[in-house]
């Protein structure tokens, strides 16, 4: 989970905030790795290279850190475009999580 060493990363254009993410050092089975989150892209700014850039950038704060071996994202499933981009940027699927909604009364 994330730690108070966590990066904020902000894309700007004309000094106008257009996209962001965050970066969360972890620990997962005892290797140090980096989780990139809330990767965000205003509407007007998407399919312009600007979250590109952002997952670029990230990967790149990873490589200069000599302990840090991965780094991780979770993406929802029917994010086609996002997806199609972190694919495109080396990640892998190597978790599946799943959700089942909960209804009053329901049978289990």
């Amino acid at each position: 989970h994330c730690q108070k060493s966590d990066m904020y990363i902000v894309a700007l254009r004309d000094d106008k905030p257009i996209g962001s993410a965050t970066l969360c050092w972890e620990n997962d089975a005892g290797t140090l790795g980096m989780r990139l989150g809330n990767v965000f892209v205003i509407p007007a700014e998407r399919r312009k290279g600007v979250g590109e850039m952002l997952v670029k950038y990230a990967l790149e704060c990873g490589k200069v850190q000599e302990k840090v071996k991965w780094v991780g994202l979770s993406v929802v499933a029917d994010n086609e475009g996002a997806i199609a981009l972190y694919r495109k940027l080396g990640f892998l699927p190597v978790r599946v999580n799943m959700m089942r909604p909960l209804e009053q009364g329901d049978a289990v």
